[in-house]
């Protein structure tokens, strides 16, 4: 069954899958999107198997068209 999420009026950029820490299935895990229109932005996970908004974070501030994140895990940061 295909699912789709509506992000109303705001646009979505380069939703990022992070997998749960003991991953069974191929989407067991959360999606990350960065959500933003022309006077806010807004950070949005959903469960990446049946894409169930889990959290929305409201930015203090408008985030620019185009940006681009990288997501480290924390034990890759650990060890820097």
């Amino acid at each position: 069954k295909l699912e789709s999420f509506k992000y109303g009026d705001m646009f979505g950029g380069e939703p990022l899958f992070v997998a749960k820490e003991n991953q069974q299935k191929e989407d067991d895990g959360y999606i990350i999107e960065m959500l933003m229109n022309e006077e806010r932005a807004q950070l949005l996970i959903l469960d990446a198997t049946n894409l169930t908004e889990l959290a929305r974070v409201l930015l203090p501030e408008r985030i620019p068209f185009g940006v681009h994140a990288l997501w480290i895990p924390k034990s890759k940061i650990q060890r820097a």
